[in-house]
């Protein structure tokens, strides 16, 4: 078997997964906060550890190559066990923890939390829990303040240096509307006939919502902008 050049890494796993992930470079640079040219760079060094081309850079969104597709395996395999290990030892590190300042979006707080709090009490038997609930963009000030030790919150964008991040599900956007008034079939008219009521602005997730009906090209009038969720839900029914 030839030989080739370079060596792997596991950041350079990481890029390749999210690029992807995200169908390109771009996008999977702009999630890891790292510039396009590196990420870029970093997929190159693994085609060439590897002797073998990854991505079918021709393609639109960006797939991969019969290699990729073999390697994706293996790749997502590495990062598993790597995560796994390094929960293994952060746990080892925590054992001995008196005091845990957590905090928890608040949309989490009835069906997560308790069984969250629930399961962190029994691995940290000796260790006392303050649990803060809130917005996002609150979660993430109190952490940048040293508030909060941890933070179950949305992603708010590129991370600070200090930061670890550890993804733990996604969600899409949803339209929500009364019973029977959308049926299977109906067009974009129909969605712009009824009135909205949009998350604030003043919010991370509020601004994602508004950035991504402006993708869609969707220009909905409305009068009513809240800050709860279970607010909105309770008028949408």
């Amino acid at each position: 078997m030839a030989e080739h050049e370079g060596r792997l890494t596991l950041w350079a796993i990481e890029v390749f997964l999210a690029a992807e992930d995200a169908g390109a470079i771009t996008a999977a640079a702009r999630r890891l906060g790292v510039s396009a040219s590196g990420a870029s760079q970093q997929i190159a060094s693994l085609e060439e550890a590897l002797g073998a081309a990854l991505f079918d850079r021709s393609a639109r969104p960006l797939t991969l190559t019969p290699a990729g597709k073999i390697f994706r395996r293996h790749a997502r395999a590495i990062v598993n066990e790597v995560s796994a290990a390094r929960g293994a030892l952060g746990l080892a590190e925590l054992a001995g923890l008196t005091g845990i300042r957590l905090g928890m979006i608040e949309d989490f707080e009835a069906e997560v939390t308790p069984r969250l709090l629930t399961a962190m009490g029994a691995e940290f038997a000796g260790c006392r829990f303050l649990l803060e609930t809130g917005a996002s963009h609150r979660l993430h000030d109190l952490l940048d303040a040293r508030a909060l030790d941890m933070i179950v919150a949305a992603d708010m964008g590129a991370a600070e240096s200090w930061m670890e991040l550890h993804p733990l599900l996604e969600e899409p956007f949803v339209a929500a509307v009364p019973r029977g008034r959308i049926e299977p079939g109906d067009g974009l008219d129909r969605f712009r006939a009824l009135p909205l009521i949009l998350y604030t602005a003043r919010h991370h997730m509020g601004r994602q919502i508004r950035d991504h009906l402006a993708h869609q090209n969707l220009r909905l009038s409305h009068r009513f902008e809240l800050d709860s969720y279970h607010a909105i839900m309770a008028m949408v029914a």
